[in-house]
């Protein structure tokens, strides 16, 4: 089967391939004007293209740092000892940073897969993916993110992230659009948005200390 691209990677490769097709003729943008380049592909300011590249700078470095993790041992992901405390019931457990960070990358590629990470998926995808993982309860696991700054709140309260690549790379888009449009002398009517069918969209779920967490699947509404 095919593989089939997401509304964002499909909106940023359009935008791509429409700046290549008009190099045909040569470079429009000095090649070693990369800055220059990168603003007009994808059509965001010279302020919007250094934090998106200081960003991407950001996420290889902690790419590293977990690759370097992962080559360590299991036994890192044991939990670290507590002082004996008169008290009944089962010990809590302290992940070290290394299980902490382990839980902030499964959060993440979940949704990267568009999967919610509710509970349930987390743990199971933590426990299939490191059997050894110390927590094995959705009880330990949501004090544990509770711990680490995740919240469990409803999504229409959650923030839009105006400064995220996907809605850059759709802001890109539209504009080439829009102008491509007025050269042409068309007529242009503005009536239609984007919009979810009830109950599309999960009404409470986990988010991250950045609003990471929303999974809104608009793919097909508003883009005709």
């Amino acid at each position: 089967m095919p593989k089939e691209f997401s509304l964002e990677f499909k909106q940023l490769a359009f935008s791509v391939i429409d700046f290549i097709e008009n190099e045909n003729s040569g470079p429009s943008i000095p090649l070693n004007n990369v800055t220059g380049r990168l603003e007009a592909i994808l059509g965001i300011s010279q302020r919007s293209v250094y934090r998106l590249k200081q960003k991407m700078k950001e996420l290889k470095e902690d790419q590293e740092e977990f690759t370097r993790f992962t080559r360590s041992s299991s036994s890192s992901l044991s939990p670290t000892p507590l002082s004996p405390v008169s008290r009944s019931g089962r010990p809590k457990v302290q992940l070290t940073m290394f299980g902490q960070d382990t839980i902030r990358l499964t959060f993440h590629l979940l949704l990267k897969d568009k999967m919610y990470p509710t509970l349930e998926n987390l743990l199971a995808t933590l426990l299939s993916q490191y059997p050894d993982f110390p927590i094995k309860s959705k009880t330990s696991l949501h004090r544990e993110m509770k711990a680490l700054s995740f919240k469990y709140r409803q999504t229409k309260k959650a923030k839009v992230l105006m400064d995220s690549v996907a809605f850059q790379a759709q802001r890109a888009v539209y504009f080439r659009k829009i102008d491509s449009l007025r050269l042409n002398n068309s007529i242009m009517y503005y009536h239609d948005e984007t919009w979810l069918n009830k109950n599309e969209e999960k009404t409470v779920v986990w988010f991250d200390d950045n609003d990471y967490g929303r999974l809104r699947k608009s793919e097909g509404k508003g883009t005709e």
